[in-house]
């Protein structure tokens, strides 16, 4: 709020913010839809025994909307993380540590999904090895951000995955992911 308000150059009035999250609330559910592929692929990886859960910039609240217009939510409901749980949110790895611990994991076990610079940092940031989504993104910005590979179609996710469990792939997870 104290940037917007430093953009704006005056102060919001008191009740913007709740206005802006109903309106925010109201474009999501009209528009957000699933990336293809990753229910499949939250399947497969849930088949797997991998344990899995979301962690989020994003408050929680914000999370059950995009994730109930995806169709998402009741894969994640018990395993969402969000920056409303943390004092600090992405870049930090705050949210990424919350989330490994809430699943009993070690963070460098943990395979962190992200599609933004700021999310790579901050999985790295966590000490998971960081897949880089990147059919909507740039695969050299999350690169360079740290991530260990990229990818851009969710059907690949769970081998990827899988392949990240491997020991003998842990040692240089890299390799197998670019």
């Amino acid at each position: 709020l104290a940037t917007i308000e430093a953009m704006l150059g005056r102060p919001l009035p008191p009740d913007w913010y709740g206005g802006f999250v109903v309106r925010r609330d109201a474009a999501l559910a009209a528009k957000v839809r699933a990336v293809a592929g990753v229910a499949e692929a939250i399947g497969a990886i849930a088949a797997a025994g991998v344990p899995f859960a979301v962690a989020s910039g994003a408050d929680r609240a914000k999370m059950r909307v995009t994730l109930g217009a995806s169709g998402l939510l009741a894969q994640f409901a018990q395993r969402m993380f969000g920056a409303d749980q943390v004092e600090r949110s992405k870049p930090a790895p705050d949210v990424y540590l919350l989330a490994a611990g809430a699943l009993g994991v070690s963070p460098s076990r943990c395979v962190v999904v992200e599609d933004t610079p700021t999310g790579t940092r901050a999985g790295v940031a966590a000490g998971a090895a960081v897949l880089g989504y990147c059919a909507a993104s740039d695969p050299g910005a999350l690169l360079a951000a740290g991530a260990h590979g990229v990818f851009d179609d969710m059907r690949q996710l769970p081998a990827l995955v899988l392949e990240a469990a491997a020991p003998a792939v842990t040692t240089n997870p890299g390799a197998a992911w670019q």
